[in-house]
């Protein structure tokens, strides 16, 4: 992926990428592209990025890339839809690729 960040995003991002192929169904060449745009639209800091972490980034490509969704329909799509809470092993994939 090419970003324009520390190797800390980096990694959180590309973490997030394979939750869009897990979890969201994507192809990897699109979890990519998708992803990459998503950063380049710089809706939030890298700060911001470290503190949700990766699975609800993920979640936030697919709203903001796919579904075309704004920030103020965000936060209620991301409870209906039930993607608020990242599953255990998406938990444990985060700390072993992140922490590694």
């Amino acid at each position: 992926m090419n970003l324009k960040t520390d190797e800390e995003t980096i990694t959180l991002f590309e973490i997030a990428r394979d939750f869009l192929v897990k979890y969201f169904s994507y192809e990897l060449s699109k979890a990519e592209k998708q992803t990459e745009l998503f950063y380049n639209m710089k809706l939030y800091d890298d700060d911001f990025y470290h503190e949700v972490m990766s699975y609800i980034v993920a979640a936030m490509i697919h709203f903001f890339t796919e579904i075309g969704g704004s920030k103020s329909e965000y936060k209620k799509w991301l409870i209906e839809s039930g993607y608020h809470n990242a599953p255990e092993e998406a938990k444990a994939y985060f700390r072993e690729k992140y922490f590694d």
